[in-house]
């Protein structure tokens, strides 16, 4: 019989200056201050991939620019004419404060800035502002990011001064044209921001605004050094998948050239760039019509980096046999920092998103920027499919009532409740009963944590178990072996980047454009737990009282736990007294404390005790190595490394040294370990004696509940050393239970 437990930012115009006002928008979109004050005088030097010839040779003198104007444009540094007056009629009338004039229309109604010409960069940009429809304007859309709402600049807009963001000032400055005006659709401009229902409106109809443009210009801030050797790079790459010269063996000499080190050096600066991060640049990449990226005085068609996009794979697997070959390569830091490229790349061929495909979306998107919360939501809706819904735009609901309502979505479209594992990484330290803006304990909150946890629940299904098994051992070779050598002083740095990453997902196979049905049951689980067996969930959520009724059972309560381990090993970090003290006792070892022992600098029995115990080892690491289970054997072989557990002392330093290499993807980073009556484990950073330990139906792996006076507080993952295969419902004497998580 089951059981309820019911507890719920002076020059004048056009000076940039600094301002303590912050921008409000839907989209609010920050980037790194840009420091420089624009040039004294700068001509537009348009670079079109098409223009580069083969490596090696200087690009044409004569460039035009692949820009498509919503009117024919003139050729660009000529002189303008004796006059030249502006069509556009003025949305609202000269001087004074702007102020919006409101859409007599909602429906496919929106704005554009038109900025007029000058041949003087230093300038007052002068822009004027219109109503419109989407369906026939003719403009282009600009996709950036917003940057530090301290920094600011003014234009001037139907003869009124207007304040914008740093970054857009200086885009607005490199964009301009010396003789023909140019049409944009700029959210910043375009949208009241004060204006919470005109928001909502406009943000539900910016798939179709980005449709409908003649170009997406995306604008990735100022100059980078060396970008010509990049562009060149992605002209080579374009020539030679083009050609059918795209095989491993040809690129291998390339990916380790020293002449081609600071074009991948200045392909990594631009995939650093803020636009990268921000979450509303997703659907304007992956909708966008014909998008052609800026970066300072250089201009490409945006295929080139598809092309990069789609070709990231075959450079990991270049890269990871020249580290194998103790070869040098420029290739390491390039992979890692593209996987927002691939992420992108893998969209725009599978959107719109169906069910099978929502984990990868929100997944990808966790990590995203925004000003506004609730955008790391909103932003998605529009990059699923029309019978998909998510939950509701709307900027009149709170941000816990979007999370919830999200994660709600999340399960009753796809049957999972995998998001429950996505809670641990979203909230700081300090605590997680004070989660911010009132978001339930068991949502997530999208909003990325500096020290984030491994995930134990396994999300990337793109990796085959044979593929990871042959990577995890690769990794701990290149981490524990001489392919750090200093020999390879050139990369060394590019080296380490590259092993000390675990790789992104390929996205490109973790999306499906397939239009199959939404789920009628919970797909077959893919995991290497299985505490709950394969059970089924039973879970409502309660959107009035906000919380999550869960079918589950106990599975045991903490006694104690340690200080919260760091980077540090275990027993070199906050919780090594604890270690040698506490969990020595339960595991019957022997026992010291070294607050009071001069024993510290060369150890004693207790330490080296541990190190050595398979149940330790198993314990700090969840039992998996890079995802894959240690296995049922007393001892898992790491070739170039050892065993786990070690096996000797020299062992034990090699292990040591490839665990150090993973950073955050070792399972004890950022966690505590803790005792029970039965067992011990690893704990989110918060427990405390007393938690339960609780098996919620559906799920691959524990999770540690506190009771609360409305019911319970969702605290996180958990690894329980003897119960990860579903040990406690063996026997059928576990007891189910129904409880509200708030």
């Amino acid at each position: 019989m089951f059981k309820r437990i019911f507890h719920r930012k002076n020059r004048g115009q056009g000076k940039v200056t600094t301002q303590g006002t912050s921008e409000r928008g839907s989209h609010v979109r920050e980037a790194s201050s840009l420091n420089e004050e624009p040039p004294a005088e700068e001509t537009s030097s348009i670079i079109p991939a098409s223009s580069f010839k083969p490596l090696g040779q200087e690009p044409p003198a004569d460039r035009t620019s692949p820009i498509k104007s919503a009117s024919p444009l003139e050729p660009l540094n000529q002189e303008p004419p004796a006059e030249q007056t502006s069509p556009i009629k003025p949305a609202s009338p000269l001087g004074g404060e702007f102020k919006y004039e409101s859409f007599k229309e909602n429906l496919g109604t929106f704005r554009l800035v038109t900025v007029q010409p000058s041949t003087n960069p230093s300038a007052s940009i002068e822009c004027t502002i219109t109503h419109d429809q989407i369906t026939g304007a003719n403009y282009n859309a600009l996709s950036y990011t917003w940057g530090d709402p301290n920094q600011k600049g003014t234009i001037t807009l139907n003869g009124s001064p207007f304040s914008v963001s740093k970054n857009l000032f200086v885009a607005l400055e490199h964009l301009r044209d010396k003789k023909e005006p140019l049409t944009l659709w700029i959210d910043a401009i375009c949208i009241n921001q004060a204006d919470v229902d005109e928001r909502t409106q406009q943000v539900k109809q910016m798939i179709d605004i980005y449709k409908n443009a003649t170009q997406v210009l995306i604008w990735m801030g100022e100059e980078i050094e060396n970008f010509e050797a990049a562009i060149d790079l992605m002209n080579w790459v374009k020539s030679v998948m083009s050609s059918g010269l795209w095989v491993t063996d040809n690129l291998v000499d390339f990916a380790g050239s020293p002449y081609r080190m600071e074009a991948w050096k200045a392909l990594v600066e631009l995939l650093k760039r803020p636009w990268w991060s921000r979450v509303w640049i997703i659907q304007e990449a992956v909708f966008g019509n014909d998008p052609v990226v800026i970066c300072g005085r250089h201009r490409f068609e945006w295929e080139l980096l598809q092309l990069l996009g789609e070709s990231r794979d075959t450079w990991n697997k270049i890269t990871w046999s020249l580290l194998q070959q103790e070869k040098p390569f420029y290739t390491g830091e390039f992979v890692h920092t593209s996987d927002r490229l691939n992420f992108i790349t893998a969209l725009r061929a599978s959107h719109p998103i169906g069910p099978e495909s929502l984990r990868a979306l929100l997944y990808g998107v966790r990590t995203s920027e925004a000003t506004d919360p609730r955008d790391k939501v909103f932003a998605m809706i529009g990059l699923l499919k029309n019978d998909i819904n998510l939950c509701e735009v709307d900027y009149r609901k709170s941000i816990g009532q979007v999370y919830a309502e999200a994660a709600a979505g999340f399960l009753r479209l796809t049957g999972s409740p995998h998001f429950l594992s996505w809670t641990h990484s979203t909230t700081d330290w300090n605590g997680y009963m004070n989660r911010p803006n009132g978001i339930p304990s068991w949502a997530p909150s999208w909003i990325a944590c500096k020290n984030d946890l491994m995930e134990l629940q396994l999300f990337d299904d793109s990796m085959s178990l044979k593929d990871r098994e042959s990577f995890s051992k690769e990794i701990a070779q290149a981490a524990a072996g001489s392919t750090m050598k200093t020999t390879f002083h050139i990369d060394v740095s590019n080296r380490a980047f590259f092993i000390n990453r675990k790789p992104s997902p390929n996205w490109s196979t973790l999306f499906t454009s397939s239009d199959s049905p939404l789920p009628k049951t919970s797909t077959p689980r893919k995991s290497i737990y299985s505490a709950t067996q394969d059970s089924r969930h039973a879970i409502t959520f309660n959107a009035e009282r906000g919380c999550l009724s869960v079918l589950g059972f106990a599975i045991d309560v903490l006694e104690d736990a340690s200080p919260t381990s760091t980077f540090s090993f275990p027993v070199d970090g906050p919780a090594s007294n604890w270690i040698r003290s506490t969990l020595n006792a339960k595991l019957g070892l022997p026992t010291s404390d070294w607050s009071d022992s001069d024993d510290a600098e060369s150890g004693d029995n207790s330490e080296i005790a541990i190190q050595l115990h398979p149940i330790f080892w198993r314990t700090i690491l969840a039992d998996q190595w890079q995802g894959v289970r240690l296995g049922k054997d007393v001892t898992f072989a790491i070739p170039g490394v050892g065993s786990i557990p070690p096996s000797s002392i020299e062992e034990l330093f090699k292990l040591r040294k490839a665990v150090a290499s993973l950073e955050n993807q070792v399972a004890f980073r950022w966690r505590k370990i803790f005792i029970t009556k039965n067992t011990i484990g690893l704990a989110p950073p918060v427990a405390q004696a007393g938690d339960v330990i609780f098996g919620i139906l559906g799920c691959d792996v524990p999770y540690l509940l506190r009771k609360c006076d409305r019911g319970y507080n969702f605290l996180g993952e958990c690894y329980v050393h003897g119960f990860m295969d579903g040990q406690a419902m063996k026997g059928g004497y576990f007891e189910p239970v129904i409880v509200d998580l708030v």
